[in-house]
């Protein structure tokens, strides 16, 4: 015990003249400027770390975009159309916004390398992040079109995709992601080769085909959550077929059980507080959270909260804190996983129709972007108890996908909807900006001579996938070595402390032993 004293004397005499050398090179190096402009390079210091933030205060810079097969049919391209067949404008204009086959989300992989698209022609569409971009530096870049890589055609309408959640791109295995439509069981792809790489099927109570609604992987991406009406299944990834397990959500005994076709899914990552709790949303407006096991833990009471079904979980990078959305309804509530017996805050957004509209978090968790249907994405401060920063137009038709980059200051959104009468979509004196050059037609009452300068201008298109670069700034700051040497230093003394309680009662066992042997 005397050694172990000593031991310890000494570990905490170095552990502080170590923190005394550590403290004052902080404080030598406190003279570096914290912020760092976008044009320059962080700083790399061994005693700071940098990190990003962004400036939604200067306008959003478009980059790269993708319009014609969106709103053009095949193997048809306007500019080259002759006069003859179009007697006026106007008929130009209804043949060009006959074709709507529009957007319905955007996702971007874990690793930011590609980027996933859901449209109405019940196509998956892979689009590569363009070399151009991949630098980081996009003052002089002018906006040009990408083409998708890979187009994955399913035979219905898709109701929900999503990527794994540990792509790797030197690993071609991992480079897979899920989709499931109507009356078609679970696929998953290679997003290399566009191939069907595994089938998983969900059945009803008479072992019949059941399509799922929603999916999702879990936090270590081994299994796989699908969401059904009353009732979600999971599925092991390395065992396509029919499922490990079906949860029950539904149960006339329990009035705090989940009704409805379940709509979407929550995973919180293993790092976070709420590792290993999967949030649930259905259709008739409720929320509960469950464990792995299917045991449901909580119910959200949401029929105060949102007016229509929830289309969208999410949670906070740290786990403490539920976002969630829904359809015809214009709130995004925060839910406090301490304290879930009403939201924390809300935010308003402009929903009001049945389309799923996304949101994301920036890669620090500090701003939140939503999609709305006024064809725009709005900016909310968490930090701030979601207060709006600002408010974006940036399509000429309902936002309806945004992703932002996981590393870069990119975000990514796509824009359509449906509509019934495209003669009433526009307005006659929208007409000539609709269609027309990037510098505008001129004025000119010569019917011909409008039917010559005209161009599509990809910034008036409705259905439309655009990637914008958000202002950012570099920060810096340092590590904060008294708390991790004083945490360190605590370690040591508590696995002394349990080595010599453990020596002690070695010590003493003998004692008793050796008195129980004489005796």
């Amino acid at each position: 015990s005397i050694n172990q004293s000593e031991s310890i004397n000494q570990s905490e005499s170095i552990n502080q003249s170590e923190s005394i050398n550590q403290s004052e090179s902080i404080n030598q190096s406190e003279s570096i400027d914290n912020e760092i402009t976008a044009n320059q390079q962080p700083l790399y210091d061994q005693n700071y770390y940098c990190y990003q933030v962004f400036d939604f205060e200067k306008p959003l810079k478009l980059l790269s975009y993708s319009v014609t097969e969106f709103n053009l049919k095949e193997n048809e391209d306007i500019s080259k159309t002759s006069k003859a067949s179009y007697n006026n404008l106007q008929a130009k204009i209804d043949r060009v916004c006959s074709f709507n086959n529009y957007f319905r989300g955007v996702k971007w992989s874990p690793d930011g390398s590609c980027l996933l698209t859901n449209s109405e022609d019940n196509t998956i569409r892979i689009y590569d992040l363009p070399e151009q971009l991949r630098s980081g530096s996009y003052d002089e870049l002018q906006p040009f079109e990408c083409n998708a890589a890979l187009k994955c055609k399913e035979g219905a309408t898709i109701h929900d995709y999503c990527w794994f959640p540990y792509i790797d791109s030197s690993l071609p295995e991992t480079y897979c992601f899920l989709t499931t439509c109507r009356d078609h069981p679970i696929h998953l792809w290679d997003a290399c080769s566009g191939t069907i790489i595994a089938t998983y099927k969900g059945t009803n109570n008479v072992f019949e085909l059941d399509s799922a609604i929603s999916l999702t992987f879990n936090s270590n991406g081994t299994k796989i959550i699908a969401g059904f009406e009353k009732k979600f299944e999971i599925f092991d990834i390395k065992k396509p077929g029919k499922s490990i397990l079906s949860v029950n959500t539904n149960s006339n005994k329990n009035k705090q059980s989940q009704k409805g076709i379940l709509s979407c899914f929550a995973v919180a990552s293993d790092q976070s507080a709420a590792k290993g709790l999967i949030a649930v949303g259905s259709y008739a407006k409720s929320i509960a959270i469950y464990s792995e096991s299917g045991t449901q833990t909580w119910f959200l009471n949401t029929y105060r909260s949102h007016r229509g079904g929830i289309t969208q979980l999410k949670y906070s990078y740290d786990g403490y804190y539920l976002y969630s959305g829904a359809r015809c309804d214009s709130n995004i509530c925060c839910w406090d996983m301490r304290n879930l017996t009403s939201p924390l805050f809300k935010m308003k957004r402009f929903v009001k129709n049945n389309q799923r509209y996304q949101f994301d978090f920036d890669p620090t968790g500090r701003f939140l972007l939503t999609a709305n249907q006024d064809n725009s994405i709005r900016v909310f401060d968490l930090s701030a108890s979601g207060k709006l920063i600002k408010k974006i137009n940036v399509h000429s038709d309902a936002v309806n996908g945004c992703s932002i980059h996981p590393s870069l200051p990119l975000v990514a959104t796509t824009s359509g909807q449906r509509h019934f009468n495209s003669e009433k979509f526009y307005d006659d004196n929208e007409i000539d900006s609709i269609v027309c050059d990037e510098n505008n037609i001129k004025s000119t009452n010569n019917e011909q001579d409008k039917l010559d300068n005209i161009n599509l201008n990809y910034m008036q298109m409705p259905n439309a996938l655009y990637i914008w670069k958000i202002e950012s700034n570099w920060l810096s700051a340092p590590y904060n070595f008294e708390t991790h040497m004083e945490d360190s230093i605590q370690q040591k003394e508590n696995l002394l402390n349990e080595q010599s309680n453990e020596q002690s009662n070695e010590q003493s066992n003998e004692q008793s032993n050796e008195q129980s042997n004489e005796q």
